[in-house]
């Protein structure tokens, strides 16, 4: 019996190992989407004020800002989750 419940432990360990890997990975990606749109509202600033004038920038600045909050609000709720697997794991690893 201690033996199944030690394999169950185990197998639990590696499940969420492997759900914590997965969503480090999404998360890395995430940042990197948002290093991309920062770069891109950069751009897009500095378009704008060498020409004031053009009302397409100010749009796709709207839209930028826009996915980057949607995108941000995503990073916060993964983070989140990461960081309750964190204590799962800790939690499971010092049993």
């Amino acid at each position: 019996m201690i033996g199944s419940e030690s394999n169950a432990a185990l197998h639990k360990l590696d499940r969420l190992q492997a759900g914590r890997d997965h969503l480090t990975y999404v998360l890395r990606g995430l940042a990197a989407d948002l290093d991309e749109l920062d770069r891109r509202l950069s751009d897009n600033a500095w378009r704008c004020r060498c020409q004031p004038d053009a009302d397409e920038l100010h749009g796709e600045r709207t839209a930028l800002e826009s996915l980057r909050r949607q995108l941000t609000v995503r990073l916060r709720g993964l983070a989140r989750q990461l960081s309750e697997l964190d204590n799962a794991l800790s939690n499971l690893r010092g049993q």
